[in-house]
């Protein structure tokens, strides 16, 4: 979340218009104190969570560790038709049960296996992914069972519309 105070006024905007709010990781960047007050803030008020990243793990200072490391690295979904996983890395292939998805550090910080992209070894066997995953220098990429909604060069922050379904609308914050 490069511009924090757009993505939290939008995402109060949109609120009403979804039942869950999922904020992917990316909240220690700068600012950190504020930053996490005011997500706290908006946690209490709506129906949202926040799943902590790479970046949340590898940056926040002491004060913002304690919060981060209350919050979980993966979310999972089960809809009639599908699961749906939200995390910030990937899935390592020696991952044999969705239990070894859940309070799994090393699933934040995967982002290639065996030198490629994590999303082309993955068959979808827990559901698809949507992964803030920052690997490459491209907008937004959906390959067969995951996405990967981060850019390491794009400073702006995307928002994937989902339902029972599947994926729907594609958002760009701030823009």
């Amino acid at each position: 979340m490069h511009d924090h105070e757009k993505v939290l006024a939008y995402a109060n905007d949109m609120a009403k218009n979804y039942d869950l709010i999922v904020f992917n990781g990316g909240l220690c960047q700068k600012n950190v104190g504020e930053r996490i007050s005011a997500m706290q803030e908006f946690l209490a008020g709506h129906k949202a969570i926040y799943i902590a990243g790479r970046i949340d793990y590898c940056s926040a200072n002491e004060e913002a560790s304690s919060w981060i490391n209350q919050q979980c690295n993966v979310a999972m979904f089960e809809f009639q038709m599908r699961k749906l996983l939200v995390m910030d890395g990937g899935i390592p292939k020696t991952t044999q049960s969705k239990s070894q998805l859940f309070d799994n550090l090393e699933l934040s910080f995967v982002s290639t296996i065996d030198a490629k992209p994590w999303h082309q070894s993955y068959n979808g066997r827990f559901g698809y992914v949507i992964s803030n995953n920052l690997m490459t220098d491209d907008l937004p990429q959906y390959h067969t069972y995951s996405m990967q909604i981060g850019c390491k060069t794009d400073e702006r922050t995307y928002a994937q519309e989902v339902d029972e379904i599947g994926l729907k609308q594609l958002f760009l914050i701030g823009a």
